[in-house]
C-alpha cells in the first residue's frame, strides 16, 4: 500500500528528467529534440529513494510504537 507514493513522486519529478529543466549529457534521445539526462534521471532516483526511505521509516516507528 505504502508503494503508490513513491511512486508518485516518481511520476511528479518526472519531468525533471528532460533536458529542457535540467542540463546535462543526455542519455536517451526522445522526439521534438527532448532527451533523459543523466543529471536528472540521478536528481529523480536522489529524491525517489528518499521518499521511499523516509515513508518506510515512518511505518516502522508507527507499527513498532505499542500504543
Amino acid at each position: 500500500m505504502w508503494l503508490f507514493i513513491p511512486l508518485f513522486t516518481a511520476l511528479i519529478v518526472l519531468p525533471a528528467t528532460l533536458n529542457v529543466v535540467t542540463e546535462g549529457d543526455v542519455v536517451v534521445s526522445l522526439p521534438f529534440g527532448l532527451g533523459l539526462t543523466r543529471q536528472g534521471l540521478m536528481a529523480a532516483a536522489i529524491i525517489t529513494i528518499r521518499v521511499a526511505t523516509s515513508i518506510s521509516l515512518v511505518l516502522l516507528v508507527t507499527l513498532t510504537t505499542p500504543w
